[in-house]
């Protein structure tokens, strides 16, 4: 900690140097100025760049309809800031880059970063799970643990945080932000670490004028939300200008769950802009609970072929409800109070309150000095409903039979009871709570029961990130000197749940199996109001008739983890001739984790699953699931761990520019990736060399072009990905095999569009490749070989999107289609191919008062984005048929009404 503290002084010195620069500016001159610099853009014309701080605070709202007319196909003479330490314009740009813009932020019906990131040609996100809680795709790639990894989430060009799977629960989407720049590749894994595949950089409004939007929506699930925006020169402020905006939702969820949920985020900023220079501070505060859905029951058939089970719309329905929305965790006599707080299932829940504050300077001669300083602090919870194998879905007929047993022996340690000779199904919640199941085969039309999980991680942040660059500019070179610095410290990171036992059903009831006498008299029960084992960790009470049912962990599976990263960086542009640039850069990053974490040598006992007596015991005697639960690890059992790692990144690319409207480029890179840290607070070490990090290679060349009517921008791309680590249950078997995975990603991704007039505009995006097992190291289950195509990611993407422009309004349709995907690295689970038509109308009503209606998935296309990520497996199907998957949302829609002033 005395690095991280040490760190901390040096960081607040250059803050408080940057506040002391901005200040004397302000005091030498009384009028803001603006620095620009012209340079040579093709052999025949010069153009003006803007300085960095301009373009990353100039983004405004999104015009009409009929200013949108008037706009090149591509915009790909539009400036840039991502990427390169001075503007350039798109096709100026030696990487792949694409920008989303203002209004596609804040009305596409599109669910969080993930599902907003899909339209990006090369990206492919699965929003399945919700707001939060997503996986995103870049060019076929995919590490092993999903989530964020392989890219760089920032805001306004400073990494947000340094945690691959956390990092989209900091960026949330809304009017406050002018538009996304997403860089592939290249310079990517340079100027920041976790950016191998890709950087997303949002990018805040700070319009020239004071102006602003208000923006009402409401989904066709309920859901309610308010953007807004206010923005411009401060008055009286002798060039100081400020910003807030933000926004608030409430409603159920694209799934609704049955109660509310619902909050916002607020983001304001002050900047000064002064003679060759700028200073900004930011605030960003997040207080925000939206739904997590686990991947739902579905039918399997023979093939792999995934269905919806009768009773339960996969497209629409959820196991969230409101009868297990309380829940109380009761833990072992001796690890705590009797009775603690309650595992209330409040979704994903986000609480953070961030600072950042950036200046930059010209020195002279050609240098200049710029620093970010973000910190960060967050409270996270994660509350789901969540399961385990796919053998935790069972005959609702064949369960309460099979508990007979259980039920019999049990009675037979009370005092008094009559022995147990028959048993029933009943419900225990819900408006109908204490009906009995006569006929348990026919419940809800399937049948069926499940042991799920009422689960609840939580974890504390802070955060702290420093980019300190020192840059030399000439007539023709560019260099940067850079030091980033992040710190991203966890604590208070534990996880506990209760297993319940639940139907199969929107917003499912809980039930027990009572044991009844010869008279037909209830003698005990399995469950306390449906409660099969509290505080479970898989070997409580109940694991006689529910073995390895809960995938969930024991009270005192909690630790810390303190990541810490040095990054030392370089890149340099240099132009050639006016027609040629070449750009390389290289990094060298040293991260070093403390830790104190339960280990598996730590655990009581045998390991996972020590009965230990509940507190409630006397209370409930004759209640099995009431008597002791299975615990994880004794109090306190932490070992501390610390580890240092290095590894580094290089990317060299070129652009050659024939002309203003037509370039060429090519780019080489090698990065990599050292996974989610912070899972090893329950199992243990740290890397303690680099063996075990993911490595990218990278091989990219493109083309862009772009005139007053047709434009494109296409990139063919071959990556080598090794040693992803992977990890498999055999069928059958518990056990879990883990190993490591090399694979191909080859293929091109393209954006095409054409202008053949002022009413109709129409773009072909997406990607066509392909991504395939090249080596397993270790033991692999059955099926996954060479060849087979990478788990979840399709072959093809294509977006064919034609809009007619018309007066004051325009209407477009989208027809995505998506190819064959699997859910397992065998290919045997299929997702299966779908093409999800989208469709929106959007109209000016006035000058300032727009109306947007937009429609996702209007074929009601059934869709799967993964299988069960807890079973492991490469035949997921349980012994049932039955399996657990991930569906996108039946047909939605959102309208918004958008007022500027």
């Amino acid at each position: 900690m005395k690095i991280a503290k040490n760190a901390v002084e040096y960081l607040s010195a250059v803050v408080l140097a940057g506040a002391i620069m901005a200040s004397n500016a302000s005091a030498q001159q009384s009028t803001t100025t603006t620095t620009t610099t012209t340079v040579a853009s093709d052999q025949n014309q010069a153009a003006t760049v803007p300085t960095s701080s301009q373009i990353t605070v100039a983004p405004s709202a999104a015009g009409t309809a009929s200013a949108e007319q008037d706009q090149a196909p591509l915009k790909l003479n539009s400036f840039i800031v991502t990427g390169t330490t001075t503007p350039i314009t798109q096709i100026e740009a030696s990487y792949d880059v694409s920008v989303v813009p203002h209004m596609e932020i804040v009305t596409t019906p599109a669910v969080g970063l993930a599902g907003l990131a899909d339209s990006i040609p090369g990206f492919y996100g699965e929003s399945s799970g919700g707001q939060n809680g997503q996986n995103l795709t870049v060019d076929g790639l995919r590490d092993g643990g999903g989530f964020f990894e392989y890219i760089s989430v920032q805001e306004d060009g400073l990494p947000l945080q340094y945690n691959g799977f956390y990092v989209e629960y900091q960026l949330q989407p809304d009017a406050s932000f002018g538009s996304v720049e997403v860089v592939t590749a290249g310079p990517s894994a340079i100027f920041a670490p976790e950016g191998a595949a890709a950087t997303m950089n949002w990018i805040s409004r700070m319009p020239s004028i004071d102006s602003g939007d208000v923006t009402f929506s409401v989904t066709s699930e309920g859901e309610k939300r308010f953007d807004f925006f206010y923005g411009g020169p401060l008055p009286f402020s002798k060039g100081w200008s400020g910003s807030v905006g933000g926004f608030y939702q409430s409603g159920q969820g694209v799934r609704p769950v049955g109660y509310t949920m619902g909050g916002g985020q607020i983001r304001a900023k002050i900047e000064k802009t002064f003679e060759g220079g700028s200073f900004s501070v930011a605030y960003k505060f997040i207080n925000n609970s939206t739904p997590y859905y686990w991947p739902e029951p579905v039918i399997e058939n023979s093939q792999g072929v995934l269905s919806s089970i009768p009773g339960f719309n996969v497209k629409q329905d959820t196991l969230y409800s409101v009868d297990r929305q309380k829940g109380d965790l009761v833990p072992p006599t001796g690890y705590g109070a009797p009775v603690m707080g309650g595992l209330d299932q409040i979704g994903a829940h986000d609480l953070t309150s961030q600072i950042t504050v950036k200046f930059d300077k010209e020195l002279g001669g050609g240098w200049s000095v710029s620093n970010g300083f973000r910190i960060g602090k967050t409270s996270w919870i994660d509350s789901d409903d969540r399961h385990g194998g796919n053998s935790d879905i069972f005959s609702a007929a064949a369960y309460t039979a099979a508990a007979e047993p259980l039920l019999a022996s049990f009675a037979q340690g009370l005092a008094g009871a009559s022995p147990v000779t028959s048993t029933q199904l009943v419900q225990v919640t819900g408006a109908n709570s204490g009906m009995v199941i006569n006929n348990p085969s026919t419940l809800n039309g399937n049948g069926l029961l499940w042991v799920s999980d009422q689960f609840q991680y939580h974890e504390d942040q802070l955060n702290t990130i420093d980019d300190l660059r020192l840059a030399w500019k000439t007539d023709n070179n560019k260099l940067t000197l850079g030091y980033m610095y992040l710190d991203n410290n966890i604590t208070n990171d534990g996880a506990y749940n209760n297993a319940v036992l639940a139907d199969v059903r929107n917003h499912v009831h809980l039930y027990d199996v009572q044991g009844l006498n010869s008279a037909g008299k209830v003698v005990d029960h399995l469950t306390l109001n449906g409660v099969l084992e509290f505080d479970d960790s898989g070997g409580g009470p109940t694991s006689n008739i529910v073995p390895g049912a809960s995938a969930g962990q024991g009270y005192y599976a909690e630790g810390s983890v303190d990541t810490l990263s040095s990054n030392f960086y370089f890149d340099d542009e240099f132009q050639i001739t006016k027609q040629l640039h070449i750009d390389a850069g290289f990094r060298y990053e040293q991260i070093t984790w403390n830790n104190q974490v339960t280990p598996f040598s730590a655990l009581v006992g045998d390991g996972v699953g020590i009965p230990a007596p509940l507190p409630i015991a006397s209370t409930y005697p004759n209640v099995i699931a009431a008597q002791q639960a299975g615990v994880w690890a004794a109090p306190n059992a932490y070992v501390p761990n610390s580890s240092s790692v290095g590894d580094y990144s290089w990317s060299i690319g070129a652009n050659y520019q024939f002309n203003s409207n037509f370039s060429a480029f090519a780019r080489e890179s090698r990065s990599y990736d050292p996974g989610v840290q912070d899972f090893v607070v329950y199992f243990g070490g740290t890397p303690t060399s680099n063996s075990s990090f993911a490595v990218l290679h990278f091989s990219q060349a493109g083309l862009k072009y772009e005139s007053s009517q047709f434009a494109a921008d296409v990139t063919g791309f071959y990556a080598v990905s090794d040693n992803n680590p992977q990890a498999e249950q055999i069928l059958g078997q518990s056990q879990v095999q883990t190993y490591n995975l090399s694979y191909i990603s080859y293929g091109a991704n393209f954006d095409l569009a054409w202008k053949p007039n002022r009413n109709f505009r129409f773009e072909v995006s997406g990607e066509i490749g392909h991504s395939a097992i090249t080596n397993i190291s270790g033991i692999t289950v059955s099926g996954d070989e060479n060849g087979k195509q990478i788990d979840r990611v399709p072959d093809v993407e294509v977006r064919f999107k034609p809009t007619y422009y018309f007066g004051r309004g325009k209407i477009f349709a989208s027809a995505n289609y998506y190819g064959q995907r699997y859910g397992d690295l065998a290919n045997t689970q299929k997702l299966g191919a779908y093409t999800n038509l989208q469709a929106g109308i959007s109209y000016d009503i006035t000058n300032w008062m727009n109306i947007d209606i937009e429609a996702d998935n209007l074929l009601n296309s059934l869709a799967f984005t993964e299988g069960n990520s807890v079973a492991l497996s490469s035949l997921n199907a349980g012994s049932s048929g039955y399996a657990y998957a991930r569906a996108i949302s039946g047909t939605n829609a959102k309208a918004s009404l958008t007022i500027r002033f």
